[in-house]
């Protein structure tokens, strides 16, 4: 089923992987050089250094729940029914 062993090697050649994979890229570059940046005021960048590596992290998750397989895994939940308290 296009699966080599533990890892979908096939959805990481997929345009969507690629396309996460870029994503990441790009996150962490912005957080580096914001990070790096020889301005006084550091507290000013705080905020954008917690956003992007929060979702630097929420990509990464779902990149390795994706190549792990863990959706094919787990059962389908229907999200209207949960309650969201």
């Amino acid at each position: 089923m296009g699966t080599e062993g533990v890892l979908n090697l096939e959805y990481l050649r997929s345009p969507q992987a690629i396309l996460k994979i870029t994503q990441m890229v790009f996150l962490l570059t912005a957080f580096l050089l914001v990070h790096t940046s020889w301005f006084a005021v550091q507290y000013v960048y705080v905020f954008f250094q917690v956003i992007t590596l929060g979702v630097f992290i929420i990509i990464l998750l779902f990149l390795c729940a994706t190549t792990f397989g863990l959706p094919s895994h787990l059962p389908p939940t229907c999200w209207t029914l949960t309650p969201l308290r």
